[in-house]
């Protein structure tokens, strides 16, 4: 890690933009100046650049956030080292089919085709070539580190981006020109802007968990975790690590954030909590429409719940889909990789890459409608929920199957429960891995701790309860909990919903999310939950 202190920041016409240090290309003109000033490239393997050519070019151009007309300023024509170029003809000929004027026309040259850059927006600084990164508000306080590749063009290693606001207020978020980025089957999420949540290691970035104790101990990362590296050899840019509740749980804004404050949630007047534990991610991508996806974890509803809270769509993959190799786990046995996008067609895209997915050609042919979860208790839910179910019936062309969990298991139980009726049999199952694990994911950061610093790091009221209840499950409990909800699995793939190898199931399970009132950042929250989280696995009733 390098920590950047110096990096050139320019604005044009009131947008504020990053000159990125690396030298990407050199120009060939000469009586160049010194100072740094915007450019627009345009590469040609084969020197030609006819109206149509470029009319397309600029076309392309004008979708691009970063560009503007600013960088007209000067223009830079590029070719490989073979190919004559005319930086006069070319001027007239732009002149004629353009009517665009610049300042100075530059040549510039590389050894072959294969380097030519992408056309777009730069800075030049003497005969200096820099990528353009436009300069964004993190207004909603989402981020917790904001970060830039040390290399644009083979990222691997990052550094914290240390810019803010123009009246200094917020971090600043660096994105570069999508125009740098092409889309192939080799890169297919090619200039995709993602942003990874805090338990996600980044090599040259430290992971705060969002505890000062945490911070404190650890030092940057050296690699970033397998998920990461996979989404950046996919052609995705990093731009930062979002914001989380502390250790990845479900505290509530404001009075369970204790060392860090948590983010905004853009929707109604922005007071609505974005819930937890991914709430970074989701309100990033609600509110700043410069982003494409957010990765994060869920054990138990923490992508569900912040993307029911900010209107995202929300996939929680299926479990060991997604590698968690270096990411901070808040409990192995649910943990798995989520993701976050505003619409169906994204998350589908990158879930097709990014995750270990088989694709279904065929749709399943049957709803269920669990009595046990519906009616919902809030009429208005309720109604948004006939709504979809109508919607899906008729996409489908089948009705919905009302049935009852506890009466079918009550009709066809499984030997393993010995009996026993599905509410009895479950009331520890979640519990038991839930605690123990979110309690020992975190022994070697406790012992850590107290070797170097010589007493106990602190944690909040809520981790508090958390580990008090987590240290008095022992691991033989925790196994029978992971046991009987394989049991409870088993039986809801046999009895409610098949494996399918056209559709993956053959059939849609309808769920709530939680509830659709108002759930204001400033209300007091319950000390600690006293039961499993409203995403368990038991029905409520």
């Amino acid at each position: 890690m390098s920590f950047l202190q110096h990096i050139p920041q320019v604005t044009l016409s009131g947008v504020r933009y990053l000159v990125h240090p690396q030298v990407v290309g050199v120009l060939s003109s000469q009586n160049v100046e010194p100072i740094i000033r915007p450019a627009l490239l345009l590469a040609s393997a084969n020197g030609k650049f006819d109206a149509a050519r470029v009319g397309k070019d600029f076309q392309q151009f004008t979708t691009d956030d970063v560009y503007t007309t600013d960088f007209h300023d000067s223009l830079v024509v590029q070719v490989p080292d073979e190919v004559e170029l005319n930086l006069e003809g070319f001027t007239n000929d732009l002149g004629r089919s353009r009517k665009l004027e610049y300042r100075r026309v530059l040549g510039s040259k590389v050894e072959s085709e294969r380097k030519l850059l992408p056309s777009g927006p730069y800075f030049l600084q003497g005969h200096n070539l820099h990528q353009a990164w436009r300069l964004y508000d993190d207004s909603l306080g989402a981020f917790i580190q904001t970060v830039i590749p040390d290399n644009v063009t083979a990222p691997k290693s990052f550094s914290p981006l240390q810019a803010v606001s123009r009246d200094g207020i917020y971090k600043s978020v660096a994105v570069p020109s999508r125009l740098y980025s092409k889309i192939s089957h080799r890169k297919p999420l090619a200039g995709f802007r993602i942003t990874i949540k805090d338990n996600f290691d980044l090599e040259g970035v430290k992971s705060t968990m969002m505890n000062r104790a945490y911070t404190e101990l650890y030092e940057p990362k050296k690699e970033s975790a397998t998920e990461v590296e996979n989404l950046i050899d996919l052609g995705a840019v990093i731009v930062g690590k979002t914001k989380m509740s502390a250790f990845a749980s479900a505290e509530e804004p404001t009075d369970q954030w204790i060392d860090y404050h948590c983010p905004w949630n853009p929707r109604g007047d922005m007071y609505q909590s974005p819930s937890g534990s991914t709430n970074g991610g989701a309100a990033s991508l609600a509110g700043y429409n410069w982003l494409d996806c957010s990765v994060g974890t869920d054990s138990t509803g923490n992508i569900q719940a912040p993307a029911t809270c900010c209107g995202l769509y929300a996939l929680r993959s299926t479990w060991n889909s997604g590698s968690l190799s270096g990411v901070v786990k808040q409990c192995s046995s649910y943990d798995t990789i989520g993701l976050l996008c505003r619409d169906l067609g994204s998350l589908y895209h990158i879930a097709e890459w990014a995750l270990d997915l088989k694709a279904f050609d065929s749709l399943p042919k049957r709803i269920l409608y669990p009595s046990d979860f519906f009616p919902h208790s809030n009429a208005k839910q309720q109604a948004m929920v006939d709504d979809y179910v109508n919607v899906l019936e008729s996409y489908l062309g089948v009705k919905r199957t009302t049935f009852s969990f506890v009466e079918l298991w009550s009709q066809c139980p499984p030997v393993e429960a010995g009996g026993k009726p599905l509410k009895v049999f479950l009331s520890k199952s979640g519990y038991y891995p839930f605690f123990y694990d979110g309690y020992h994911e975190y022994d070697q950061f406790r012992d850590d701790y107290r070797q170097v610093f010589g007493k106990e790091p602190y944690v909040s009221p809520y981790m508090r309860f958390r580990w008090d209840k987590g240290a008095k499950v022992t691991e033989k409990e925790r196994d029978i909990g992971l046991a009987e909800l394989k049991v409870f699995r088993d039986w809801v793939m046999e009895s409610v919903m098949k494996p399918d190898p056209t559709t993956g199931s053959d059939a849609v399970l309808i769920m709530p999310s939680g509830n659709s009132g108002p759930k204001y950042r400033d209300d007091p929250n319950r000390y600690a939950f006293s039961s499993m989280h409203t995403f368990s696995l038991h029905p409520s009733k």
